[in-house]
């Protein structure tokens, strides 16, 4: 089943700047909530910002996330993913 919900639907891309909860951007984005905490502890997901303890994804930066993971094909994203792992 596709959880996945549109930015309009949840009311987002008005407001680049607002700061979305880790369950807001991963129900945006299709991931699970555990992928973007697993992600931040390795330093391979997306930039977010902490506001006191709370962990905060700007839309911004989700869309930018996602931009560098956009490929023309699969050679392509293999060399990408290469180049992320001997980084």
């Amino acid at each position: 089943m596709d959880t996945r919900i549109t930015a309009t639907e949840a009311g987002l891309r008005s407001h680049a700047t607002e700061l979305l909860t880790t369950e807001q951007a991963a129900k945006l984005y299709g991931l699970s909530q555990s992928t973007l905490r697993k992600w931040r502890c390795v330093g391979i997901g997306p930039r977010f910002t902490r506001v006191g303890r709370a962990v905060r994804y700007r839309l911004v930066e989700l869309d930018a996330f996602v931009e560098g993971r956009t490929f023309g094909s699969t050679t392509q994203a293999d060399c990408a993913a290469a180049r992320r792992v001997k980084s």
